[in-house]
């Protein structure tokens, strides 16, 4: 087997032991829902509700509104210096608002509707998208790292 054959099946099983914790949380709520022992108001995994965060909501929104305008000013400097590595930090900079969008959606929820477990699920939302990012980057499939032939 080769290195990074066994460097992927070791990627794979630390996300499964990073994920299974929380599955098994969000099934035990699905449970007690569906068995009516007790409301969901809980996150998936400690049992605590959690609290509305008028701070957390006005970061998520600036952020929703700054970074894709970072994320355009950081893609015209990189086309002007022809630097593949800004290029790279500009898509992530745009996934970093797609993030803060899922971030606001979950804390707006929980605050207006009371639905508390939006906050979480919203958490679970956001996993593969930087578990995609981060096997990208650790496979080395990004822009700044692309080999020009």
């Amino acid at each position: 087997m080769s290195v990074a054959g066994l460097l992927s099946q070791l990627l794979q099983v630390a996300v499964a032991l990073l994920l299974a914790p929380l599955l098994v949380g969000w099934v035990n709520q699905c449970r007690a829902l569906l068995s009516n022992r007790r409301p969901l108001h809980s996150t998936l995994i400690s049992g605590d509700a959690p609290r509305e965060s008028a701070v957390g909501i006005v970061l998520a929104a600036l952020s929703l509104v700054v970074m894709p305008l970072l994320a355009r000013a950081k893609r015209r400097v990189a086309k002007e210096l022809g630097s593949g590595a800004l290029a790279a930090e500009a898509q992530q900079t745009s996934l970093c608002a797609y993030l803060s969008a899922i971030l606001l959606g979950g804390l707006v929820l929980n605050a207006t509707l009371g639905w508390s477990w939006a906050d979480p699920v919203a958490a679970l939302v956001m996993v593969p998208i930087i578990a995609k990012e981060g096997v990208e980057g650790f496979r080395q499939e990004s822009a700044c790292c692309e080999r020009s032939a």
